[in-house]
């Protein structure tokens, strides 16, 4: 999806945030280029106009990693829980296991990210 829109704006995007390339995520990062976590899925980018601050981006990946663990902890809290369950309309626990769902691939993408990094 992401790359989809990308595609539609015919490399505004990459213009406007100084990237030479958006690409999927197939192989391992190559020199030259970083990954970087959205919406569930990993996207290199490459041809940066500026450095990437390394420390700057594991310490991001860090912060991300602890805010979407806090996050499913959450929604499976939610899920376990009886009275949400019997209280709640059908289409909001399907909600919660939407975003669950969501939380845990940003989750697994960042970790993959961070390990990247090293």
């Amino acid at each position: 999806p992401v790359l989809d829109l990308l595609e539609r704006v015919n490399g505004y995007v990459q213009i406007l945030a100084g990237i030479g390339e958006v690409k999927p995520l197939l192989e391992a990062p190559s020199n030259g280029s970083t990954v970087i976590t959205f919406e569930g899925a990993e996207i290199r980018i490459s041809g940066l106009n500026s450095d990437i601050d390394l420390n700057a981006q594991k310490v991001r990946l860090e912060k991300l990693i602890l805010d979407k663990e806090k996050q499913i902890s959450g929604f499976k809290g939610r899920l376990s829980n009886e009275g949400y369950l019997s209280n709640a309309k059908p289409e909001v626990i399907e909600e919660t296991r939407n975003l669950l769902a969501l939380a845990e691939a940003d989750l697994e993408a960042a970790q993959r990210s961070l390990a990247n990094l090293d």
